[in-house]
C-alpha cells in the first residue's frame, strides 16, 4: 500500500512538470524597413505575421517609429504597435512606445547592445492603459562565419507596471530568448533567422511558444 502511494504521489510530480504549462509552435514571418540609421534622425517600419500551431492565436503585427541618433551609441525611440488576431479582427491591441537604445560594446567582431522601452497598451477586449517596461540584452558576433554570418543571441525580459482587467495579474509578463545569425542577401538588405522561445506568465498559467522567426531586413538610404 505504502509502495503504490508513493508511485501515485511520483507519477503526480512528474505529470505536474510534464504539464505544467501548454506548448505551441509556429513562425513568425516578416520584414523590416529602415533609413538611414547614422543620420540625425531616422524612420523605421516593421510587419509581421505570427502562426501557431493553435489558429485562434495566429496575429498580424505592424510597428512604426522615429528614432534620434542621440550619439554615435545612444539611439532614443518613439513608436507604435497594432496587433490583430486574424481568428477575430475585431480583437485588437495597440500600443504607443519609448525606448532608449545604447551600445556597450562596439568593436570590430563584437557588438552589446541594450534597450529598455516603455509601452502605453490599450485593447478591444478590455478596459484601461497597460504599462509595461521590456529590457533587452542582445550580443552580435560580426561576421564570425565565413566573414559574412553573425550570430546573435538575446534575452528580453516583459514586467507588467499595473494590472488592469486584460493582462495578467502577474509581474513578470514575458520572457524571450531568440538564437539565430544574420546573413547578407545583398548591399543593404540581410536576412535574419533563427529560434524563439518565448515564455507566457498569464495569470493562471504559464504557456510557451517555441517559433521559428524569419526577418527579411531593407535599410532605405
Amino acid at each position: 500500500m505504502k509502495i503504490n502511494n508513493l508511485f501515485s504521489l511520483l507519477m503526480l510530480l512528474f505529470s505536474s512538470t510534464l504539464f505544467a504549462g501548454k506548448t505551441f509552435t509556429g513562425s513568425w514571418d516578416g520584414i523590416t524597413l529602415t533609413t538611414d540609421p547614422h543620420k540625425p534622425f531616422f524612420f523605421y517600419f516593421q510587419t509581421e505575421g505570427r502562426f501557431y500551431n493553435s489558429y485562434v492565436r495566429d496575429e498580424l503585427f505592424t510597428r512604426s517609429a522615429i528614432g534620434y541618433s542621440a550619439s554615435k551609441k545612444l539611439s532614443l525611440w518613439a513608436g507604435y504597435d497594432f496587433f490583430q488576431s486574424l481568428h477575430d479582427s475585431k480583437e485588437i491591441v495597440q500600443g504607443v512606445w519609448q525606448q532608449g537604445q545604447y551600445q556597450l560594446i562596439d568593436v570590430e567582431k563584437l557588438t552589446f547592445t541594450w534597450r529598455s522601452r516603455l509601452e502605453e497598451r490599450f485593447a478591444t477586449f478590455g478596459a484601461g492603459t497597460a504599462l509595461r517596461l521590456r529590457n533587452r540584452a542582445l550580443i552580435q558576433f560580426n561576421k564570425l562565419i565565413q566573414n559574412k554570418l553573425s550570430p546573435i543571441i538575446y534575452d528580453e525580459v516583459f514586467l507588467n507596471l499595473n494590472h488592469p482587467d486584460w493582462v495578467s495579474s502577474k509581474t513578470l509578463s514575458q520572457n524571450r530568448f531568440f538564437l539565430g545569425a544574420r546573413f547578407p542577401v545583398k548591399e543593404n538588405t540581410s536576412v535574419v533567422m533563427g529560434y524563439i522561445n518565448r515564455q507566457n506568465y498569464n495569470t493562471y498559467e504559464t504557456t510557451q511558444d517555441q517559433v521559428l522567426s524569419i526577418m527579411l531586413e531593407v535599410t532605405i538610404e
